[in-house]
Parts: structure tokens; sequence; C-alpha cells
């Protein structure tokens, strides 16, 4: 009944506004214009209010398209590619002319940093960054396609996943031949923090690789903002070389150096830099144990330090002894004295095994459970012998853990595997603003005792190594009263951001007040980067720097908080990415995983690819539906035609 009312009403507005133009003493030529307008206008509504559709049918040709991939990345310009190219274009064409057979259009493609089809006007060059497979999603005529070629060096950073597009495709590739090589140069070192303990002598392992036209020396230069600069000389020969060599570094002290190791080979003039980061820490760990009274878990722990030299335990007594030396506290009771203990000892790092410092806390007896653990305790060998061990004799609970900012590390699922009641078991976190472990249990020389049985070793896997491991940790986070920001990966290059690790010392952990301060500015002393970042931190911090040009820079980052305040600074060297330089080989084995090897001087194989298939000779239909709706365009043109019209009558003279 609407739609009747709707139609009936537009026929009346049409028919009483042609019949008023009509009357008018006017030029009959611009009467039609105006009733052309009402005419348009009322029609767009009639549209906006049905909103139609349409149904297009137009035959498929895309199954007789050749998509010829060509990898125009940096590393193609080692082979003979523009060559190679230009000659395939060439028989390609040829052959289509010269025989009678049906055969492919061929489309040509680059890929490398991005997809995007040829464009035959403009010139073709090998110069993008990277060479990423690329994905045929956004693109209709690769989707569709059966048969493809490939240029590419096959030398691809994107996982093996990519290839599986490819697999229900004919797909081609054309070997390439190789040709001078550019010269290059690429360092590197461990960028992950190494640790040094005690008077263990330092050495910085350096992999040098790069490929020169004469023999010459490789020139190291290792520099330290506290302790400067020194160098090593490496004589390599032409060609191709890979070298490692170990630097002996001299610093004694405790604490953390940053070390920006740059190679440089003079007659090429050819440069890289990278960075590796080296924490000293004390040889020897001292352990201050406090039990009120003797148990198996006490006993087992202890034997467990006597297996490592590296530690020293006491006991503490009734009567605080501040000068007795603890590296950590280990809390086998919680009591008053236990307290008083905690605060006589600030730098320490803290275990309380079999108890949790809470007045709420509750033991809870359990006959049967699963353990559950997060990533990192999966993956442990101790983990796995875990799993079959006997339960343990008692969980200690509570309905407010008081380790603050806690992570589970091990907990015990107590309802079926479903996960919904969950207890944790060993947990790390933060206790009077120091790092702390928190094992939740009695019992666990259970699992040390029954380890030892199982296997008849004594290098058996045992539960409390793992305990012990978490423990250096524990201490060495503690004991870090450094601040640093260091580039956790390197070299850095104009195509990478520039990944900072914040090391933030525990006066500075989980204070609302903390606040970092980071300038970075570049070699002509304007700052690209200036930023105030808000705490509360945890014990690390990582923070993204936008990629940036070539270039040497200083950055300057500052920790405060309302106690006190740290600061870091040093310079770091943006190079040029040279990872497709250093690709000298045609990676066939990748290539040959989705495609087949043909010679583009073969006329019979590859008249044979270019050649129609009996299912490509039907041309298929392909349905597309475009339905009209309503929208702001819609709206926008009925008002230019309204003010059209308003303006034609003004000028007219209608009105």
């Amino acid at each position: 009944m609407i739609i009747l009312l709707f139609i009936i009403l537009i026929c009346l507005v049409f028919i009483l506004s042609v019949g008023a133009l009509l009357s008018l003493p006017f030029k009959k030529r611009r009467k039609i214009i105006l009733i052309g307008l009402r005419l348009l206008f009322l029609i767009i509504l009639v549209v906006a209010f049905f909103q139609p559709s349409f149904t297009i049918t137009q035959l498929d040709e895309s199954n007789k398209i050749l998509p010829i991939l060509i990898d125009v990345s940096e590393s193609m310009d080692h082979f003979n590619s523009d060559s190679l190219y230009k000659s395939m274009v060439s028989r390609i064409d040829a052959l289509r002319e010269n025989t009678n057979e049906d055969t492919y259009e061929p489309a040509y493609f680059l890929f490398g940093d991005s997809l995007r089809k040829r464009l035959n006007h403009l010139p073709m060059h090998f110069k993008d960054q990277s060479s990423v497979l690329p994905s045929f999603e956004s693109h209709l005529t690769l989707l569709s396609s059966k048969k493809l070629v490939l240029l590419s060096d096959g030398n691809w950073i994107n996982s093996q996943s990519a290839y599986d597009q490819f697999l229900n495709r004919e797909c081609y590739y054309l070997p390439l031949t190789k040709k001078d090589t550019k010269g290059f140069l690429h360092v590197t070192a461990p960028s992950e923090q190494q640790s040094i303990l005690g008077k263990e002598k330092p050495a910085l392992s350096c992999a040098i690789q790069g490929f020169t036209t004469q023999s010459d020396s490789v020139v190291l230069t290792i520099r330290n903002s506290q302790t400067g600069s020194f160098s090593k000389s490496i004589q390599i020969d032409r060609g191709y070389f890979n070298r490692e060599t170990s630097i002996p570094l001299t610093f004694s002290l405790p604490g953390k150096r940053l070390y920006e190791v740059t190679a440089s080979l003079k007659e090429d003039s050819l440069t890289s830099t990278c960075y590796s980061y080296y924490s000293r820490l004390p040889s020897v760990r001292r352990a201050l144990i406090y039990s009120d009274h003797y148990s198996l878990d006490r006993r087992f722990l202890q034997l467990a330090l006597k297996r490592d030299s590296n530690w020293h335990y006491a006991f503490a007594k009734k009567s605080i002894d501040t000068s007795v030396k603890s590296d950590i506290l280990i809390f086998f009771t919680w009591d008053n004295y236990a307290q008083r203990l905690l605060n006589s000892y600030p730098n320490s790092g803290v275990l309380f095994f079999g108890c949790i410092p809470s007045d709420k806390s509750f033991s809870v007896s359990l006959s049967q459970y699963s353990l559950k653990a997060s990533p990192e305790i999966r993956y442990s060998l101790a983990y796995n012998q875990l799993i079959e061990l006997p339960p343990l004799t008692h969980i200690i609970s509570s309905k407010q853990f008081p380790l603050k900012s806690r992570k589970d590390l091990l907990f015990i699922d107590t309802s079926d595997n479903n996960g919904k009641n969950m207890l944790p078991l060993l947990t790390e976190g933060y206790v009077a603003k120091r790092f702390a472990l928190a094992l939740a249990a009695r019992g666990i020389w259970r699992w040390d005792f029954n380890a030892s049985e199982a296997s008849g070793q004594e290098s058996a896997p045992y539960f409390s190594d793992l305990l012990i491991s978490k423990m250096v940790t524990n201490i060495e986070r503690n004991q870090n009263n450094h601040f640093s920001a260091i580039p956790i990966h390197s070299p850095i290059t104009t195509i990478d951001s520039i990944r900072l690790q914040m090391s933030i010392p525990p006066l500075f952990q989980n204070e609302v007040t903390t606040a970092i301060s980071l300038t970075v500015i570049n070699h002509g002393g304007d700052s690209i980067e200036q930023s105030t970042i808000e705490g509360p931190f945890s014990h690390t911090y990582l923070y993204n720097i936008q990629p940036c040009e070539v270039g040497t820079y200083h950055y300057r980052a500052i920790l405060s908080n309302r106690h006190s305040s740290k600061e870091w600074s040093d310079t770091l060297r943006i190079v040029k990415d040279n990872s497709e330089l250093r690709i000298h080989t045609q990676n066939v084995l990748s290539l040959k995983e989705i495609a087949l090897p043909i010679n583009v001087f073969d006329s019979v194989a590859l008249l044979e690819v270019l050649q129609l298939g009996p299912d490509d000779h039907k041309a298929e239909t392909v349905t597309s539906q475009i339905q009209l709706q309503r929208s702001w365009l819609m709206l926008w043109i009925l008002l230019c035609m309204l003010s059209i019209e308003w303006l034609l009558r003004k000028i007219w003279r209608f009105d």
C-alpha cells in the first residue's frame, strides 16, 4: 500500500510540475530544460526509495591470460635479469605471431616490496629493498590463473605458507645466469645480553661476511662510551668471505656495557655496524635461608645449592645480623621475624618456599590434579618429568596473592582439565619493591627424589635446577642498579624500526611516578624523537622508534621518579639494508617446490607453455550484480539539481 501511494504521489508531483512550467510565457527550450531537471530529480527519488539492483553477465577471458611474475628486488641485479626479461618478451611475441595455435595473452607483474602490474611505458629497475612472494588475493587475474611464469632468484623473506597458492597451478621458473657481484660487508654479534660472572674474562664474538674484488683487510672497531675504542685488523682474500673472530674485552667492574662494532673495507669504502650488550655479575651467589623447623624441602634445596660451586648459603638466626651478605632471601616460614628480615635486606632477591607472606593464606590437600605451565617452563627438561611425578602434599592458597605484577609460571588445575579452578604453584612478581618468587607448595622434595630414582643418574633434570635458574634471574634483576637503553636488534637499517630495550632498576619498578624522557637527535643536531613515557614499569620496557635515514644519531634516556633519576646516552648508526646484496645464488630449491624450470630459448618448450589447454577455449560467463543504494552522493546530487533549477529560474526571471 505504501509503495502504491508513493508512486501516485510522484506521478501527481510530476504532472503538476509540468503543467505549471508549460503555462509560463517563455521559450520552449527553457521549459524543456526545467522539465528535464524535474524529471531527473523525481527519478533519483524513485531510485533512492526502491534501491533497485541490476545483473550484468559478461564473458570471462581471465583463463586466457598467462601471468608472468618478475622479481624486481635488488638482488636480481646480480644476475642477467634485465637481459633475460627482454629476451623472454621478444621470444614470446615471436612465437605467438608465428603459430596458428591459440595462445595465452601474457600479463606482466612486478613484485618485491609490493605487487603491481608492469607498465610498458616505464623503464624497469631492480631496486626494491626486499623480495616478498606476493599474495594473489588483490589481483583477480592472478587468482584465477591456471598457469604462471616466475622470473626470480627465489630468495623470498616470507614463510613457507606463502607457497600454498602456487600448488594448484601449473608454474614455471626461468633459471638465472650469474654476472659480476657487487661488493658488500656485513658484521653481526650477539644482540641478546651476555652475562659475565665474577673474574671471567669476556670476549666479543663477531661474524664477518662480504665480497670484495681484491685482497684487503677488514678493520673491526669496537667502541664503548665509557671505555673508548680499539681496533683489530683481519686479512681476507678476494671474492666471498665468511670469517668469525673473538675479541677480548677489558672491563672488571659490575655493570653494563654496550659495544658498537664497526667493520670497514678500506679499498671498497664499505662499512657495517652492529651492537652487543654485556653485563658483569658477581661470581658468588649468597643465599640466606630462614626456617623455624627442619624439613625435607629445606634439605633437598641445600643439596641443590651444593651442586653448583657458585652458591654459598647460611641460616638466619633470631638475632638479625645485617653484616651477613645475601643476594637472595629464602623463606620456609613466614612470621614477624621473617618480616623484619625482609626489611633488613632491601637489595636482596626473595624466594618464598612453601609459604606466602599473607595472614589469609591456607593449606589445601589434593589427591588429584593436573599440572599446567607457561610456555617458558613447558618446554624445559624438568617440566617433562614433572608430569609423571606424584602429587604434592600441600598447596598454599590465598584469596589475595601478595605478589604484585604477578606472572604464574606453574599452576595446577583442580577441575578435570577444564581450566576453571586454577591454583598458582610457582609465581614471579614483586614484593617490597623487589623481584620475588613464590613456590606455593610443600613436599617439593618428592619431585627431586623421584626424578633421581626414575633416571638412576645424578645428572637427571631436577625441578630444583629449574627453580635455581629462576633464583639466578631473581638475583640479577635485584642487583641491577643500572639503567640502560640498548638496541636489541642490529645492524639497524633504514627499513627497520629502532627497538630500544630499557632495563629498569628495582628502585624505579612498579612506581606510578616513574617516567622515561627520551630524546633522539641526528648528526646535524635536529631532534627526530622527543617523548615522555609514563610508568609504572616492570624490570624491562621496550620502545620502538620509527625507521630513520642513513646516518649517526645520538640518543639520551632519563629515568626519574620522586626519589631519584638515572641517565643513559649513546650513539646509533643507521645503515642501508644490504640483505639483498648478500644474495649471490638463485635459490633453486625453493623454486623447485612450486615450479618447473623452463629455458626461454627452447622454442618447443616455451610454445607448450603458451598454448591454450582444451578447457581454456571455452568461454565462461561471469555474472555480477550492482545495486543502487541510498548514499550521501545521491543526496548531494539532489541538492545540486535543486540549486541549478533555482539559479536558472533567477537568471531567466521565471519567478
